[in-house]
């Protein structure tokens, strides 16, 4: 498992963390953290969380990363403003 720097999109912070799987591809995992107005600074709430199961089969771990950002953007843009 490789965790992938964090990315910021609109207010949330995406987390990916990429697998190789048999046959030389990956698939990647993806987390959405936000801060919740009662937590201590720094520190973090999960919003959402999508297995590396559901991730795509990529044949590298930047296109396991972007395939991560692409679904954690498309979450977080169905939220309500």
């Amino acid at each position: 498992m490789q965790q992938m720097p964090e990315h910021e999109y609109r207010g949330y912070t995406i987390v990916a963390r990429v697998w190789p799987t048999p046959g030389n591809r990956y698939q990647s995992a993806v987390t959405v953290l936000s801060r919740s107005p009662s937590a201590p600074p720094g520190q973090l709430a999960i919003r959402y969380h999508e297995p590396k199961e559901r991730g795509m089969s990529c044949e590298t771990a930047h296109e396991a990363d972007q395939d991560a950002l692409e679904r954690a953007r498309f979450w977080i843009d169905a939220q309500p403003d």
